[in-house]
């Protein structure tokens, strides 16, 4: 999968000129609702679309995102571009951090502890696919506190 992903940073700087990885640039808090929009070129030039990753990586709570000082009451893709997280309430002004794959969960053979199922969910067809697997190419965004 790796070389899936070097495959397709080459093929975006050559044909597009540039690679931009998938990554939060905003997060809008509205009362108890967090908007936070995603930015990349798998995003922008190939008209991928975030989803939640519910079959190679095993579920985290919350999906992976915390806030710490709130409870997350939902995790929900409004869009290609945007994850909406739900608050059991509006948090205080001194601390709003929004954090993603950064806290341990649990501990799952194999996997790191510090994990989360947000992926970019693109139409391109692995490479596993010629061996007869229905594999689409995934991405998943970087770890990030903001």
């Amino acid at each position: 999968m790796l070389g899936e992903t070097y495959a397709d940073v080459y093929s975006s700087i050559v044909d597009k000129g540039a690679w931009n990885p998938v990554q939060p640039v905003s997060a809008v808090l509205s009362g108890n609702v967090v908007d936070i929009n995603f930015e990349g070129t798998p995003l922008d030039a190939f008209g991928a679309k975030l989803s939640i990753d519910s079959d190679w990586v095993p579920n985290t709570l919350n999906h992976g995102f915390s806030f710490p000082g709130a409870t997350i009451t939902a995790v929900e893709i409004t869009g290609a571009k945007t994850v909406r997280l739900k608050l059991s309430a509006a948090p205080e002004a001194s601390n709003r951090t929004l954090r993603y794959a950064i806290d341990a969960f649990d501990d799952v053979t194999y996997w790191p502890t510090r994990r989360g199922n947000l992926m970019v969910e693109t139409d391109r067809r692995s490479w596993w696919n010629s061996p007869g697997s229905e594999y689409p190419a995934q991405r998943s965004p970087l770890r990030y506190s903001f």
